[in-house]
């Protein structure tokens, strides 16, 4: 999330980092359906055979993410409210948070997993590829991006959700082999449309919004693939940065707005990574000086 919200547009590179920039920027944005499925995997797994378990669920995991998204929408929702004379609808769009739209999102998911995680046929994620492919249609055509990414409508990720709930119950000693082949022939497209100015609209549209995010769920997940990311030294801190990974997503955009808009960025690289470490110095700051609760509870930073 963080790598989507600081790279860089295209005209900031030269033509030799132009092939770098366009593989990157394409798997960044695979971002949120990749976690969407690890959250459906492990989520999948909970026991919620019974009316109490689903609500002791609801209460566990709701209201930690709903109370801090609301919370840390206030200053948002003041400074546009300001910045727009006073128009009403910047104070309701605090209690949707659509500033924090993957917050909604997955407590749409939580809310229907008692009844998803029953749906663990593939046949379903086939439902789901519909569901999700028809959703991009209509967003493309009628150009509804503001909308699926200020509300996040479940419909439009619901593909990667149940992909994820099916993949909980399968053998994952998979040949990750053909989905490598799919992921490098659709960032192979990007860089020659990027370079040739070309645009295939709609096709384009959904090749980087179904196809390319379900071939790396699929390069992820395969057991064969998973010593490249499993638990040595090396990536320990990522670990640790992705126990932070909630309170990050909360306050990198005031980092970048506040901070980082005012600095010229050559590079992608130093953009995410100052974004990141002041994110993670924030937090660590505010949890030295914060009753936990408070840090924990409210803030969002675990």
């Amino acid at each position: 999330m963080v790598g989507i919200h600081t790279t860089l547009t295209p005209h900031h590179h030269e033509n030799s980092y132009r092939i770098i920039h366009t593989i990157i920027d394409a798997i960044i944005k695979c971002a949120v359906p990749i976690f969407l499925a690890i959250s459906a995997y492990f989520m999948a797994q909970k026991e919620l055979d019974s009316r109490s378990k689903i609500y002791s669920f609801y209460r566990k995991y709701i209201p930690p993410i709903y109370i801090p998204c609301l919370i840390w929408c206030i200053p948002i929702c003041i400074c546009s409210y300001i910045d727009s004379g006073g128009e009403l609808r910047h104070l309701r769009a605090l209690f949707l948070c659509r500033w924090y739209y993957f917050g909604l999102l997955i407590i749409q998911f939580y809310l229907l997993l008692p009844l998803l995680k029953r749906l663990n046929r593939f046949i379903w994620v086939i439902a789901a590829w519909a569901i999700t492919t028809i959703c991009n249609i209509i967003i493309y055509r009628f150009s509804l991006y503001d909308y699926i990414f200020s509300l996040g409508p479940f419909p439009a990720w619901i593909l990667y959700y149940m992909l994820g709930i099916w993949l909980s119950k399968q053998n994952l000693n998979y040949s990750p082999t053909t989905p490598i082949i799919i992921a490098i022939t659709i960032l192979t497209l990007a860089y020659i449309n990027e370079s040739l100015n070309l645009d295939f609209g709609l096709w384009e549209y959904v090749r980087h919004m179904c196809i390319l995010p379900t071939a790396i769920i699929f390069i992820i997940f395969s057991k064969k693939t998973e010593f490249c990311y499993r638990t040595t030294t090396a990536s320990r801190p990522i670990e640790r940065i992705g126990k932070m990974s909630f309170g990050i997503y909360l306050i990198h955009f005031y980092i970048i707005w506040f901070i980082l808009d005012y600095i010229n960025f050559e590079s992608w690289i130093p953009k995410w990574t100052v974004t990141l470490l002041l994110s993670i110095i924030f937090i660590q700051f505010v949890k030295l000086i914060t009753p936990r609760k408070i840090a924990t509870n409210l803030l969002g930073f675990r």
